[in-house]
């Protein structure tokens, strides 16, 4: 069982399907756009340079937020020189985390991908027409199909020999890559996530699914310790990030391994391009929907 530096371990041989992981309790900076609909993708945009998982969008603006333990005087005031620059107006608030399970189940929408794929919530009822069926609570965590980057990666894990392969699923949220490799056959999947909320619905959403058994679960508190040789590297995170690690998510990979990469929009598609190529990847594949992008690289 792999032991990183700087990580926590989360899943041990012991863990079953009566398991249930103490939740964490912590606090998040919320920052709020009031944002009209013509400047929502500008502003976005604006921010993908920073440390936020994910933006939310509604009728009146942009919803985003961080865990106050990674929060810092540089991110607030870029988040403030945002606000300025588009002259929209701004709130910074602080909130203990809580569980968005009740809001989920009114309005969570199980989401498929043709015949291949279907991910529901545990109050959904089971699909019976569909290759593989993925059961996800998300509750704090990213990722339940339904935003583009996802429907993207998932697309093209379709036609990929997963069995006996060991993944990689950095960035993990709620888990729903790394999990349907496992439903496809994967022998080791890790789950490589920095949000300890995220890491708690992560466990659940593995053990619902029954894939315990072959998932290591890392929290990525300091230093990044990534396996070796792994055959498919799954990374839907922001542009930053993925810029950040990918020298050493290169390394980890295998000769002959592929890399899938989203969760940036079009005009940085480029941008991860370039820099792959620079540490000896090829590209295989790219695809967009939406203002994001998707490529697949290939280590020579």
């Amino acid at each position: 069982m792999h032991k990183g530096i700087g990580y926590k371990q989360y899943f041990e041989p012991c863990i079953n399907e009566n398991s249930s992981p103490t939740r964490l309790l912590m606090t998040h900076k919320i920052v709020r756009f009031e944002v009209p609909a013509t400047l929502s993708d500008a502003v976005s945009n604006a921010l993908h340079h920073l440390p936020f998982d994910t933006i939310l969008e509604d009728d009146t603006g942009l919803t985003t937020s961080l865990p106050t333990e990674q929060w810092s005087t540089e991110i607030e005031l870029a988040v403030r020189l945002v606000a300025e620059a588009f002259g929209v107006a701004l709130r910074i608030s602080e909130e203990i985390a809580k569980d968005y399970n009740a809001v989920w189940e009114q309005s969570f929408e199980p989401y498929s991908f043709d015949d291949f794929c279907s991910v529901r919530a545990s109050f959904h009822p089971p699909s019976a027409v569909h290759k593989y069926e993925l059961v996800i609570d998300p509750r704090m965590a990213f990722g339940t199909g339904h935003h583009e980057t996802t429907d993207l990666m998932i697309g093209a894990m379709r036609d990929y020999p997963f069995d006996g392969k060991c993944v990689v699923d950095f960035g993990a949220g709620t888990g729903i890559l790394g999990i349907l490799a496992t439903k496809m056959g994967a022998a080791k999947t890790y789950y490589y996530e920095n949000d300890p909320t995220a890491c708690v619905n992560l466990r659940e959403n593995i053990l619902l699914n029954e894939t315990a058994d072959t998932a290591i679960v890392i929290e990525n508190t300091h230093d990044t310790l990534l396996p070796s040789e792994v055959d498919f590297m799954l990374v839907n995170i922001t542009r930053n990030v993925i810029l950040a690690y990918l020298k050493e998510i290169v390394q980890a990979v295998a000769t002959g391994g592929l890399l899938n990469f989203s969760g940036f929009v079009l005009k940085d598609a480029d941008v991860v391009l370039a820099e792959g190529t620079k540490l000896g990847l090829t590209a295989m594949k790219q695809d967009s929907k939406g203002e994001w992008s998707f490529l697949q690289m290939m280590k020579r």
